[in-house]
């Protein structure tokens, strides 16, 4: 529930703001990829200078926060794009799906999921090379496209 929680908010949210999502999927893509590198290493940084939390517990938040401020930042910062509410539902979802298949398994160790979430995320683990190739082909032609409002 809380996944399809998060999925009514941020749909709301592009409806009212008219956004474009593509950047964001390549964003999230190569922030997910960034955190798997570096997460381990600034975890065990923050540990030293004080953090109080586990190493795990920490490298969940750090692989969280890489991944979603990116992708917020880039989201608010794009061009306003005005299209029909079910390619903006579908936009979202696809993000969705790309963000809970990259960190859902690092979401799910800071936030307790229930069945149905538990469900979302197995699904995008499953098609997870799927996502990925839509997000990505579809972020990129987003990028390359040129929109007219």
């Amino acid at each position: 529930m809380i996944y399809l929680l998060i999925f009514a908010i941020i749909t709301i949210l592009i409806i009212l703001t008219h956004r474009q999502l593509g950047l964001s999927m390549l964003i999230a893509i190569a922030m997910a990829n960034l955190a798997q590198l570096i997460s381990a290493d600034l975890a065990s940084f923050l540990i030293r200078i004080g953090v109080n939390l586990t190493k795990e517990a920490l490298v969940n938040w750090v692989i969280f926060l890489i991944v979603i401020l990116p992708v917020t930042v880039v989201i608010a910062r794009t061009h306003r794009h005005h299209r029909s509410i079910i390619r903006i539902v579908a936009e979202t979802a696809l993000l969705m799906l790309t963000l809970i298949g990259l960190i859902g398994l690092n979401l799910s160790q800071i936030i307790k999921m229930d069945v149905l979430s538990t469900d979302i995320f197995n699904f995008s683990q499953l098609n997870l090379k799927l996502i990925l190739i839509i997000a990505g082909i579809y972020g990129l032609w987003q990028v390359i496209i040129k929109h007219e409002d």
